[in-house]
């Protein structure tokens, strides 16, 4: 049965607003990790003190979870700020959900914002750019592309096969040493999103919560991780290319707005 941790604190009083939020920030994504994780809200009331609302799976996940919370690394600033005295946790049974987005939608989502950002980063980029990189042996910008989509491809791909994540590096690099299109590269990476979010979309929740099978790429977590590591890749390579474009005396469109 899906349940609800409950944590009411204080933050000391000498932890400023970056600091508390760098730890919240740390502290969830750790959480975000953890098998049965499902959602995290952490809310302020008046006076100054706080209420932190974490669902799982199942309570046996929310205890685990919690014991690996208490000495993880990445939970230690937070846990530091907190006024120790103030921490109270309890667990409660969800008898009724109701929500405007399922996990298979809100998944859907961030992978159209994460192609989305990306595409109005690189606008910018024409097919007579595609060629440019800005040293021997980096990428150029239709590789960038190239291998952004082969990426959401790669991740989709070992998210949900039985064998886990193909590993030949060899034949990616050898493949992506080719690529020398922008506009087939731009191609292929709109259909490697369209492929991801039908997988996601046309998911179970119980399909995207299965655990991958073990190995060094993401063994053992929830095949919903595989949505974060999109949007991260997807981001490192958009900056990459925004650099690209600077190099070039170009000025890459901010990715949040459409102005």
């Amino acid at each position: 049965m899906p349940t609800v941790e409950t944590v009411h604190f204080r933050f000391r009083p000498e932890i400023d607003e970056q600091a508390r939020d760098a730890a919240l920030t740390a502290s969830s994504r750790f959480l975000a990790e953890q098998p049965g994780f499902q959602r995290r809200l952490v809310a302020r009331r008046n006076g100054g003190d706080w209420l932190d609302l974490v669902e799982w799976d199942s309570r046996p996940d929310a205890l685990v979870a919690a014991a690996a919370f208490s000495s993880a690394e990445a939970a230690a600033p937070f846990q530091q700020s907190l006024v120790a005295e103030s921490v109270t946790m309890d667990h409660i049974d969800v008898v009724h959900r109701f929500e405007r987005w399922s996990l298979p939608e809100l998944l859907v989502r961030d992978l159209e914002s994460a192609q989305r950002f990306f595409e109005r980063t690189t606008a910018v980029l024409t097919d007579e750019h595609e060629g440019f990189s800005p040293c021997e042996g980096m990428y150029t910008v239709a590789q960038q592309v190239a291998h952004t989509a082969s990426t959401v491809d790669w991740l989709i791909e070992g998210a949900f096969s039985s064998d886990g994540f193909d590993m030949d590096f060899e034949s990616h690099a050898r493949w992506l040493a080719e690529q020398s299109s922008l506009a087939a590269a731009r191609g292929h990476l709109a259909e490697a999103f369209e492929r991801a979010r039908e997988r996601f979309g046309s998911a179970s929740v119980e399909s995207i919560l299965q655990p991958m099978p073990p190995g060094p790429v993401m063994g053992g977590k929830p095949r919903r991780a595989v949505v974060s590591g999109i949007e991260d890749h997807t981001a490192h390579h958009r900056g990459s290319l925004a650099t690209y474009a600077r190099l070039l005396g170009l000025v890459p469109p901010m990715p949040y707005s459409a102005d």
